[in-house]
């Protein structure tokens, strides 16, 4: 997931958005939900402004 938040922050820069909160990760389907880790779903959210 730090690639994703990585590349999720670059774009926001580049595109002219200020980071205005700390990233959340919302787990969908995780250990609860499914054994097999491949079919853990999360979905990543960075506060823009």
């Amino acid at each position: 997931m730090i690639d994703t938040y990585r590349n999720m922050f670059e774009y926001a820069f580049e595109n002219g958005h200020e980071i205005c909160g700390e990233p959340i990760d919302n787990y969908l389907v995780d250990i609860i939900n499914t054994s097999n880790p491949e079919n853990y779903v999360t979905e990543l959210i960075v506060p823009i402004k």
